[in-house]
């Protein structure tokens, strides 16, 4: 029961221009309606906030002056529309529930700019800077969203032994208990993807949340 059904959402028949993600090349359109629904809504809604961050990432890049091997992952902010970019990729995540953490870890580069969004289940998102001990400590539960940057952040997911508000909970407690999460990923730094599809996490380690 540990599955991620992966795809892309395209805008009026828009494809993002790299159609690959966890080491898959050959991304379709996320079979989801109702992800992709909800992620063409995020991305209109968004599209004052994604222009804004764009001409702040656009001013950086000039006062900055990258590398030669970074500027193939700088053309995306530089020449093309962010709000386009945003979000391009859904990932559905079903997971059976049972206590363990993933590991202390960062994504590639598709979530430079991430969402994610809980449907089912509960969970703590933790979040730190590199070489940092202390963390930031999110609870997920049905309905929690966030945006935010995990590729220059360290992040842990830890779960627990029951997640209340996870499908077969309850009403069905014969059943296994199931969580299900939505991760939108954006269309940027293509040249460094970075993430496996079947990558085996960290050991377990702990900070002190706050």
């Amino acid at each position: 029961m540990n599955r991620e059904f992966v795809g892309y959402v395209a805008e009026k028949n828009k494809p993002p221009s790299c159609k690959r993600l966890n080491n898959d090349p050959n991304l379709e359109p996320i079979r989801s309606e109702r992800t992709a629904s909800f992620a063409r809504a995020l991305r209109r809604c968004a599209r004052g906030w994604l222009h804004q961050l764009q001409e702040r990432v656009r001013a950086e890049i000039r006062r900055v002056g990258l590398p030669v091997h970074v500027l193939p992952n700088a053309s995306p902010f530089m020449e093309e529309d962010l709000s386009d970019n945003a979000f391009a990729y859904a990932s559905v995540q079903v997971l059976k529930v049972g206590k363990r953490e993933d590991g202390w870890h960062t994504d590639g580069g598709a979530s430079l700019l991430h969402a994610g969004l809980t449907i089912f289940g509960s969970r703590q998102l933790l979040v730190k800077a590199k070489g940092e001990k202390d963390c930031i400590s999110l609870a997920q539960r049905p309905g929690s969203f966030y945006v935010g940057n995990l590729c220059a952040l360290e992040h842990n997911v830890a779960h627990g032994a029951s997640a209340p508000g996870s499908l077969g909970d309850g009403a069905m407690p014969q059943r296994k208990q199931v969580q299900i999460a939505v991760m939108l990923r954006s269309d940027l730094f293509r040249q460094s993807r970075g993430r496996r599809k079947y990558a085996c996490p960290a050991p377990p380690q702990s900070c002190s949340a706050s």
